[in-house]
């Protein structure tokens, strides 16, 4: 039995209101960035010497500097204004020259490189091999292109040229900045940008930044969580899985108690961005759900709401609100299971974290001895965060769980799982709204199988005392068993087993009778009408009272 629970704390939009009357460019700068406290980590590059996005960086710019000369070319009224055709007449041609605005000031390059969709630019004096541009050309139009606008939309073309521009140039050397989209020049051209000494990751940094020009395209106000996490989607889809992709993945595993929604630029936050997207492609439609996310200009929790709302076809049901869908997907990645919205199809998550594979959320607290009640720890939990904690070998009885938050907005799950089926089953804490507590009760908790014999029932567990009464063995071997539940309004059942099996029969405490005398006195009865002398014949010793 798996028990999680999450603190749901309210989060502010992203602001979308732009100054229209704000004309100047902001190409922004790259002076005083420091890409290992700044960037994010390209996936696939090398651990002793990592490359980064500056994209983030130069993105908060822009925001901060109010959205100057935002273009949103997929909007109705963009889209009215220019030919419903593509007429590609600005067309880059391999040897054509242009003075390219960059975050690094203007640089004078060469296109050296041309392919169906892209233009390959190359900076003055600086030399590459027709085998990198060859393979950078091939693995753009074989894998890159294909997939980024499958997951993300097709590509926007405001400068009329059907091309991305594809600038490689001199940023930092190798290692540090590997690349950048900047989205001050979106509203001029298709760029994104790559450092000329960063060429052994130059497939991983392009299909990573040409997911930001995707996304900034049609939905430039989304919060920074979501277009990470979209970009470590992209080089997933494109190239696998490395110990990069898995570093960043298995660092919110290990801390799921960070934020998915909250940015702050960790580790953590790039992988828990990941695996919620993954959640959300793998439930809702792949590819599709994916681009109706991007394409939808609600910010973050309202836009995922929205697409739960209205899924795909073919989906698995993961709820309609953010709480619905975070239970669900904090389900997922503690079980991964195959049933339903408990799992992924997607990804498969280890029980360890390694360099190999992305691991299932790790436990915060398990316990398995029953002599004394168990308490875990004072734990921390950031507002859409999580943590999960294991209970197994129950006696039979009743679990009672409570969970005492410092603060409220907290909520919690119980997923159960049926020994003899091995289906998990979700139900939510109660919470109390005087005081934000949150408890259940799980009944019957208690392990009934041979775990190394491939889930074989090897006995039943009646965890309520029964009175029982055998019949006469039948012809085939098999033996009725009848009995009545204590509660004298418990209907008789009748259960066959036959001699290889075993049945056991736990015993009750006082607990059960105070909890049901309990229960009965909250739907108004009064001792009297609970309790009664019960009468000895033939016997003088005094009477007692008894349910």
């Amino acid at each position: 039995m798996i028990m999680i629970v999450a603190s749901l704390s309210p989060l502010a939009l992203a602001n979308s209101t732009v100054d229209e009357d704000i004309a100047e460019f902001s190409y922004g700068s790259l002076d005083g960035f420091e890409p290992s406290i700044e960037g994010k980590q390209y996936m696939f590059t090398n651990e002793s010497k990592p490359t980064f996005s500056a994209t983030g960086h130069l993105k908060k710019q822009w925001i901060e500097d109010g959205y100057p000369n935002l273009v949103l070319p997929f909007s109705q009224a963009y889209m009215n204004s220019k030919s419903s055709t593509r007429n590609c007449t600005n067309a880059w041609s391999q040897g054509d020259t242009d003075t390219v605005p960059s975050a690094n000031g203007n640089v004078d390059a060469t296109v050296q490189k041309i392919s169906s969709n892209a233009a390959i630019f190359v900076e003055d004096g600086q030399i590459l091999s027709a085998t990198t541009l060859n393979d950078i050309a091939s693995t753009f139009e074989s894998t890159i292109f294909p997939t980024d606008t499958t997951y993300f939309g097709s590509m926007p073309d405001v400068d009329n040229n059907c091309q991305l521009e594809i600038m490689i140039l001199a940023i930092d050397g190798g290692g540090g900045i590997g690349g950048y989209f900047s989205p001050g020049i979106s509203s001029q051209r298709e760029s994104v940008f790559i450092d000329v000494d960063d060429m052994s990751w130059r497939n991983t940094i392009l299909a990573h930044e040409f997911q930001h020009l995707l996304h900034n395209a049609r939905d430039p106000f989304e919060n920074l969580w979501i277009d990470e996490g979209a970009a470590d989607m992209a080089a997933y889809l494109c190239f696998g899985v490395t110990s990069a992709l898995t570093g960043h993945a298995n660092e919110w595993s290990q801390n799921s108690n960070m934020s998915v929604r909250w940015w702050n630029q960790r580790i953590a936050d790039y992988g828990a961005g990941f695996m919620f997207l993954m959640y959300l492609a793998d439930k809702l439609g792949g590819g599709s759900a994916i681009q109706t996310l991007v394409a939808d200009t609600a910010t973050g929790g309202a836009g995922i709401e929205n697409l739960a709302a209205n899924p795909q076809p073919g989906s698995t049901s993961i709820g309609t609100t953010m709480s619905q869908i975070y239970a669900n997907f904090s389900a997922a990645v503690t079980l991964d299971s195959a049933q339903g919205a408990f799992g992924f199809s997607n990804l498969d998550l280890s029980e360890a974290c390694t360099a190999a594979f992305i691991c299932k959320v790790q436990k915060s607290g398990y316990n398995d001895q029953w002599a004394n009640d168990w308490t875990s720890n004072s734990d921390s939990v950031e507002g859409w965060g999580m943590r999960s904690y294991k209970f197994a070998q129950g006696s039979g009885a009743p679990l009672n769980l409570m969970v005492s938050p410092t603060q409220f907005g907290f909520e919690g799950i119980i997923m159960s799982k049926e020994s003899a089926t091995g289906t998990w089953s979700m139900d939510r804490l109660r919470i109390d709204p005087a005081t934000g507590a949150g408890t259940g009760l799980v009944y019957g908790f208690g392990n009934v199988t041979d775990e190394t014999e491939e889930k074989k029932v090897i006995g039943y567990r009646m965890v309520y005392p029964y009175l029982l009464s055998m019949g006469a063995v039948n012809e085939d071997g098999t033996v009725p068993i009848n009995y009545a539940r204590w509660c004298p309004y418990s209907p008789i059942e009748d259960h066959r087993i036959s001699g290889e099996h075993i049945i056991s029969v736990v015993y009750p405490d006082n607990s059960i009778i105070d909890n049901y005398a309990v229960r009965l006195k909250e739907i108004g009865l009064t001792d009297e009408q609970i309790f009664y002398e019960e009468k000895k014949d033939g016997d003088s010793s005094e009477s007692t009272a008894t349910s």
